[in-house]
């Protein structure tokens, strides 16, 4: 990610192209970090996207759907109050510097003003400020920490960043003077405007020996190829040009840069999402799991009940052999086949009736407890299991798409709050499974607890339904037409091994995959959702695989 002057100044040409003469249409914030300008007219369903997080800075067009924050914040009301609806003039960079200003025209029935907004892409200093005749009107992050600081607060004069007196990267004679004072190791630190990155992308283009003209070359050049860096099938990196064997050419700067960005957002939210449902899901598991070690501790401290009943009835059968003060019975056990001799401890405070009456009565409390804990104790279990499957969905969550209905169902179990979600008028439309074709015959897996329930009652009674023999996993069913026994053994196979790659148990070496026919498989009432119970199944031993060659939508 060179997001640095270099780097920043094809971009700007690009946008530079694109830009002028279109208006801003509409204004969001989706993040705290980012802003998505709806321009027209602009093809393509792009946006303008600002992005001041530090890892993901960048100015870029993207087509990711947005919505705004619930809580506008004070930043966005300014800019839509000046902003919205009007024309952009002209765009750019500042020279060797790592900010883009845009120019805009604001018409109003009593005036027209111009503003200026300055985007800076520079790390943790990030920042973006809108400006009119040079003064300030406001920014993502105002600060001012005394004299000789820069100034970033409301009505102060917009001023660029202290500079670093570094080379510039169109003196020639500054490049060859930092060459041959620091090597070509240090280029990043000794010339305005580049990378470590780029620094390493000069060295491997043009060697260890490289010259000062490769250099002045190198970084003034129109000349660029842009790229990704492609690992497999990821993205990890873009450039505006690359020796990198894995570098895979695109039209334009902005085009792998969207691709990259847009790749390593979504990962990213996908990731962040994780684990914010993680930890709301582990807080409940928690409970559940002291709730089965409270409940469990009752039934042990009720260990003595079938003893207390034996005295009890003991005493009753003796009750004509005990004298009035007697501490200690001492009766054959008629319950044990050897009749050994039991010793009874007695309240000789008590009467013989009352002595007996005591055992029972902590026979039938201890009773009462191990029944109603033990009630208790399966629902947590239950509820436990439950849990780690929908843990299970989580960790195998392949987009942002399935954790939406993840999410959906916490909801529904009241592991998340409905506040957290602002209600939309439309609803929207997602895709209940994961759909594969191998051989001619179609396989269903479901993404989640819900969309496993779905999967279920979709199948008709001779299709193949596959789940794994231990642990959690998602429901793969086998669309057979009614003719299940004609269905190839290879098939299956793949079914198994989907099933294995979203499970608990992928990673762990081969996977045990049940299958039955879907007319074996029956959901108890009330069960927790995508708990079943089925019969007359066969196993296979499989390894996991997503089979992603066989997938389609």
């Amino acid at each position: 990610m060179p997001q640095d002057a270099y780097t920043l100044k094809y971009v700007a040409r690009d946008l530079s192209a694109l830009l002028p003469g279109t208006k801003v249409t509409k204004i969001t914030q989706p993040d705290r970090d980012t802003l998505h300008l709806y321009i027209y007219p602009l093809f393509g369903g792009f946006k303008l996207e600002i992005c001041i997080f530090p890892k993901f800075r960048r100015i870029s067009l993207t087509k990711r759907d947005s919505r705004s924050l619930d809580t506008p914040s004070s930043f966005l009301m300014l800019i839509r109050k000046h902003l919205q609806g009007a024309k952009i003039l002209a765009c750019g960079q500042i020279p060797n510097e790592r900010i883009m200003y845009f120019d805009f025209e604001s018409v109003s029935e009593f005036s027209i003003r111009c503003f200026r907004l300055y985007a800076e892409i520079m790390g943790k200093s990030s920042n973006i400020i809108l400006t009119e005749d040079n003064k300030i009107l406001g920014c993502f992050k105002p600060g001012y920490a005394g004299e000789g600081v820069r100034n970033t607060l409301t009505g102060a004069d917009y001023t660029l960043p202290v500079s670093q007196h570094k080379v510039l990267p169109d003196d020639l004679e500054g490049i060859r003077k930092a060459l041959s004072e620091s090597g070509p190791d240090a280029l990043h630190e000794c010339i305005t405007g580049i990378a470590h990155v780029t620094a390493e992308d000069i060295i491997s283009t043009y060697g260890e020996g490289v010259t000062a003209e490769q250099v002045y070359e190198y970084l003034n050049s129109d000349d660029i190829c842009p790229c990704v860096i492609l690992e497999g099938s990821k993205v990890t990196d873009f450039c505006a040009r690359s020796s990198s064997p894995l570098a895979v050419p695109r039209e334009s700067i902005l085009q792998a840069q969207t691709e990259f960005y847009d790749s390593a957002t979504a990962e990213a939210t996908l990731q962040s999402r994780k684990a914010g449902y993680s930890a709301s899901l582990n807080a409940a598991l928690k409970k559940a799991e002291k709730k089965i070690a409270t409940e469990r501790q009752r039934i042990l401290s009720c260990d003595n009940m079938e003893r207390d009943r034996l005295y009890g009835e003991l005493i009753t059968a003796n009750i004509y052999r005990i004298r009035p003060g007697d501490e200690l019975l001492v009766a054959d056990n008629y319950y044990s086949p050897s009749m050994e001799q039991c010793s009874i401890p007695l309240d000789k405070q008590l009467t013989p009736s009352q002595n007996a009456q005591k055992y029972y009565k902590r026979y039938n409390k201890q009773k009462r407890t191990v029944e109603v804990s033990q009630k208790l104790l399966d629902e947590a279990l239950a509820r436990e299991d439950y849990l780690l499957s929908v843990q299970t969905g989580i960790q195998r969550a392949q987009d942002t798409e399935d954790l939406a209905e993840i999410a959906a169902e916490m909801r529904e179990s009241g592991l998340l709050k409905d506040t957290a979600v602002k209600k939309s008028k439309k609803k929207a439309v997602s895709k209940p499974y994961r759909m594969y074709t191998c051989k001619g015959y179609e396989l269903l897996a479901g993404r989640n607890n819900l969309s496993n329930d779905a999967l279920v009652h979709a199948l008709s009674g001779d299709d193949i339904w596959l789940h794994t023999k231990e642990g959690h996993s998602c429901h793969v069913g086998i669309i057979c037409s009614g003719n299940a026994d004609a269905v190839p053994e290879d098939v299956i196979l793949v079914g198994a091994q989907i099933c294995a790659f979203y499970s608990d148990l992928a990673g762990k070496g081969k996977v045990e995959v049940s299958y039955t026919r879907r007319r074996s498989v029956r959901k108890p009432k009330g069960a927790a959702p995508g708990f079943v119970t089925y019969t007359d199944y066969k196993s296979m031993l499989v390894s996991p695989d997503p089979h992603t060659e066989l997938k389609h939508e």
